[in-house]
């Protein structure tokens, strides 16, 4: 499923778009063009995907890795 924050805004999606085509020398059936903004005042953006998807996740991944570690050493140094 796709985050509705990963769809681009129209301007940008199509700045995208004409900056590949330049480079390329393709046409827009070619192509699907995502991407999204750094920072928006109005909408989601990449700041807020990585501050309330990315870091919480990251974190608790971590968090319970970094846990298992340290009592998996704790049992291996009582044998």
């Amino acid at each position: 499923a796709w985050s509705p924050s990963f769809i681009p805004h129209v301007e940008l999606r199509d700045r995208l778009a004409a900056s590949v085509r330049r480079l390329h020398g393709t046409n827009a059936s070619d192509f699907h063009v995502f991407g999204v903004p750094l920072k928006d005042e109005n909408h989601v953006d990449a700041v807020d995907v990585a501050m309330f998807l990315v870091l919480p996740s990251f974190a608790a991944s971590y968090s319970l890795f970094a846990l298992s570690a340290f009592k998996i050493r704790k049992t291996l140094r009582a044998v």
